[in-house]
């Protein structure tokens, strides 16, 4: 009879624990999944806030299209222009009043900036 309480403890704390094992493991996996989701979260957010960005930075791009294509039209229709291209840190700006496209009058002013001279 000793043995058979023995015997049906062993096997109870033995479950015991398998189970506290198998909860342990299970809580651990959960924890995971919550900082997986939270994660893949906070790199939705983020793609949010990027997409904002590039959403506004192609509104203003397409606004300054509109504008040089203003501009390229007046040039070719012989009307009053002024174009400023930036490139490389200096500023190109071509203006014309009054004459027809690649007349005398037109005339390209540069203003350079962040020019050291050694």
């Amino acid at each position: 009879m000793k043995k058979m309480i023995i015997a049906v403890m062993g096997v109870v704390c033995g479950a015991a624990i398998m189970m506290g094992v198998t909860v342990n493991h299970y809580q651990t996996k959960i924890a995971n999944l919550e900082n997986e989701v939270e994660s893949l979260t906070d790199d939705y957010e983020s793609l949010k806030s990027d997409n904002y960005y590039l959403s506004q930075r192609y509104d203003n791009l397409s606004s300054d299209k509109e504008e040089l294509d203003s501009q390229v039209y007046n040039l070719m229709e012989g009307k009053n222009y002024e174009i400023t291209i930036d490139h490389d840190g200096d500023s190109y700006t071509y203006t014309q009043k009054g004459k027809g496209l690649f007349k005398k009058t037109s005339k390209r002013i540069v203003s350079v900036s962040d020019v050291s001279i050694d």
